[in-house]
């Protein structure tokens, strides 16, 4: 838990009884590279934590798997529209690699975010952030060409750039992987 708890202490400084309070509504599980944390169709009621590991958060067209985002070390990430209105998911949750992370039980933080302004600043923030971040994410796919976006990721996740296949960069950047071989020589 100390990396969720320094992550969250970049923020706002939690005391001994905050500490506690969260340690008793969360867990900390492993994943198998291949398996999902979160199903099409199941309710997301976690927010997640990546202490090692990488994961994809994704979901499938008729034709083909689009990925949203990748998550790796020091992430803390939810399948927000699941977790807020109890629907079920529309995307999936898969590890890239083992994976370590914490699950942090949704509904006993909510109520704990009530309790204590500083923890509901907190996942306010983590909201906003996460609102800008998809709107920044649609906009790129809306107005980037390939080999910009293809730009973008590089620069913005650089970390992790090694430990994705080509195929799932491809399809994070809405491109096939002929036209993701052909920027990637240019370079």
């Amino acid at each position: 838990m100390t990396n969720l708890f320094n992550f969250i202490n970049k923020k706002i400084i939690l005391d001994e009884l905050s500490s506690t309070k969260i340690r008793s509504f969360s867990s900390e599980k492993m994943l198998k590279k291949g398996e999902s944390i979160l199903y099409f169709g199941n309710h997301c009621k976690h927010l997640y934590f990546i202490n090692e590991g990488l994961v994809k958060f994704c979901f499938d067209t008729n034709k083909d798997e689009f990925i949203m985002r990748f998550f790796g070390e020091n992430s803390l990430f939810t399948e927000l529209e699941s977790l807020t209105t109890g629907q079920a998911s529309k995307y999936q949750i898969i590890a890239l690699e083992d994976t370590q992370y914490i699950q942090v039980s949704y509904a006993p933080f909510k109520t704990f975010c009530s309790e204590d302004p500083k923890i509901g600043q907190f996942f306010n923030e983590l909201l906003t952030r996460a609102h800008i971040n998809m709107m920044n994410r649609i906009s790129e796919m809306l107005e980037s060409n390939a080999t910009v976006r293809y730009q973008n990721f590089i620069e913005q996740n650089g970390n992790i750039v090694n430990r994705i296949t080509l195929g799932d960069l491809s399809k994070y950047l809405g491109i096939n992987q002929v036209t993701l071989s052909r920027i990637r020589h240019k370079k």
